[in-house]
């Protein structure tokens, strides 16, 4: 039994959920590869009752061990899911993962009781260390108040390896949103930069830094940039300390400044288990005059 809504009250009925799903993989060659997945489910929440129908299609063309190429469609369809006596999904009630809200193995939004998506990547590694990938994706989204919009999202980018120990990364992914039924569009770039290094034996940093670009017809709209860093030294095989800054700054939509520090000592117990001791702080600072969920803390 779960709790239901129905108007204003919430009320308590058993609620009950049965799925079969069906796979399978064909592999005519070394190159080529296909996966089909498709579910069937029916839920109850009371007196009420759905069906609902998930299915998706996969194909990799891998002429090399240097290239290779996936595209996925997917379909979701929780039928009348929705429509029944407050449950929404079942979010929290042991229902992710099931025919209806994520069987095809995506994880759509809560509320959401249809979506179509397909996506085309690619991996090209252009020398030992050099590796170039794209992708190519479009999501639709429909059946509830909160995601009821259709999506292009593009995403290029390198990953190097500069030596045994160093490696860069860098992206780009512009997007397109747009609403069903409303003139609202939006719009957004962002750009993400990495770096990983272990100057010696002991020593490790990383440090990544990303800039969001939005625009469109949005009153949500902001631009967004962070950094963070972490550098880690590795006293013995049992002890371990780090220390890791973060930092972001948005403006537009509800601007805010959001500034973290936490430093760290690990001391192995036994293989697997650790015991973890730790400073943290945290200023998150509203630039609109709002005092609304600003606030500033430390602790160990």
């Amino acid at each position: 039994s779960a709790p239901l809504t129905e108007g204003s009250s919430t009320v308590q009925k058993d609620i009950g959920l049965n799925t079969f799903k069906i796979e399978s993989t064909y592999n005519p060659n070394k190159v080529w590869s296909f996966g089909l997945r498709a579910g069937l489910s029916n839920i109850r929440a009371g007196d009420e009752s759905g069906t609902g129908q998930d299915y998706s299609f996969v194909s990799t063309y891998q002429p090399s061990s240097k290239l290779s190429v996936n595209l996925t469609y997917a379909k979701s369809d929780a039928g009348q899911l929705a429509l029944l006596s407050g449950l929404q999904t079942g979010w929290g009630l042991g229902y992710n993962g099931n025919g209806f809200s994520s069987g095809i193995g995506t994880n759509f939004e809560v509320g959401v009781t249809n979506a179509n998506i397909i996506s085309l990547r690619t991996n090209y590694e252009a020398t030992e260390n050099l590796t170039v990938f794209a992708l190519l994706d479009q999501t639709e989204l429909t059946g509830s108040y909160s995601s009821n919009s259709k999506t292009n999202r593009y995403d290029i980018g390198v990953d190097w390896a500069a030596s045994e120990s160093t490696r860069f990364g860098f992206s780009i992914n512009p997007s397109q949103t747009e609403f069903i039924d409303s003139p609202i569009r939006s719009n957004s770039t962002s750009l993400s930069a990495y770096i990983s290094a272990r100057p010696g034996k002991k020593w490790t940093v990383s440090s990544a830094v990303s800039y969001l670009l939005s625009g469109g017809t949005s009153y949500f709209s902001q631009n967004n940039v962070a950094f963070d860093m972490a550098v880690g030294y590795q006293i013995n095989l049992k002890q371990r300390l780090q220390a890791m800054y973060r930092f972001g700054h948005s403006t537009g939509f509800l601007p805010q400044d959001d500034e973290g520090f936490e430093l760290s000592h690990s001391y192995r117990l036994w293989e697997g288990v650790w015991l973890v001791s730790s400073y943290k702080y945290r200023n998150v600072v509203n630039l609109d005059g709002n005092p609304s969920g600003m606030y500033k803390s430390s602790g160990f």
